[in-house]
């Protein structure tokens, strides 16, 4: 009889586990990384409602992380929560340009750089290999390159329902 109960209550600890971790994230998909799939989520990052501004997609900065990383995880979510007090957004013009801008919004009040000529970037996916790259332009001169890792949509009921896409780069020569 002890041991039923021990069994019983550690399947219930199993089961309200799942349901906190089901809370979390409603729906998680991994999209095919293609240049059309790609394209068109940087093209959805730009059409949002006319009530809100286009949100970028943002990286943690701390400590200079975004250049000295070989992995960067581009997060973008239709709310404005940022879990990082350096960050460097990816502001999208249209699908294949965009504005790279630093900002801190731990200080009061939050603070970002103005943009320059050399923030100004076109973007070229392509693929080779059964690989899909990501580079970026200024000038007409490759600036960055990176290896498109992964792709994931996640539903985020925590937060009402958010939509966030985690775009995770590997730094490339």
């Amino acid at each position: 009889m002890k041991m039923t109960k021990k069994i019983l209550v550690l399947f219930s600890i199993l089961l309200f586990q799942n349901y906190l971790n089901a809370q979390k994230y409603d729906v998680s998909d991994s999209i095919e990384l293609s240049k059309p799939n790609i394209y068109n989520l940087f093209q959805e990052t730009i059409e949002q409602d006319k009530d809100f501004p286009t949100t970028p997609w943002f990286t943690d900065n701390t400590n200079d992380k975004y250049f000295k990383s070989d992995t960067i995880k581009l997060i973008h979510a239709n709310s404005y929560k940022r879990d990082y007090c350096n960050i460097i957004n990816w502001t999208f013009q249209k699908k294949d340009e965009m504005i790279r801008t630093f900002a801190d919004y731990c200080e009061e009040p939050p603070t970002a750089k103005v943009a320059t000529e050399n923030d100004y970037f076109r973007v070229r996916i392509s693929e080779k290999e059964s690989n899909t790259f990501l580079e970026l332009y200024n000038k007409n001169r490759l600036v960055e390159k990176f290896k498109i890792e992964s792709l994931v949509k996640n539903q985020i009921l925590s937060y009402g329902h958010v939509i966030q896409y985690i775009l995770t780069l590997v730094r490339t020569d």
